[in-house]
């Protein structure tokens, strides 16, 4: 008898970007309470088993994350906090702690 491994996670972070420059620096900490929506890749919503959209919330860190979802190819929609706005997106490289 085997386990059925077939579930995955997916997560990282929102922070408040206060210059403006698209890159998290030094003294720019997470966003709490931010709404995560995970999405199909057409992005119409992933639904739960009572048919309700899946949704999670950052934490106090800006960190959120969906666990035990099925393998496959998402994406995530972020809902910006009345009073805020999205920052610039695709600034750095990969690699390093920009907005996307």
């Amino acid at each position: 008898m085997s386990l059925n491994n077939d579930t995955t996670g997916l997560g990282n972070s929102v922070f408040i970007d206060a210059n403006a420059n698209g890159i998290q620096d030094e003294g720019e900490f997470g966003a709490e309470g931010v709404i995560v929506k995970l999405l199909h890749p057409d992005g119409t919503a992933v639904l739960d088993d009572n048919g309700h959209p899946v949704t999670t919330t950052t934490d106090s860190q800006g960190a959120y994350a969906f666990m035990g979802i099925p393998a496959g190819d998402y994406k995530v929609q972020f809902v910006a906090p009345e009073g805020f706005t999205f920052t610039n997106a695709n600034v750095g490289h990969d690699d390093s702690l920009d907005s996307d």
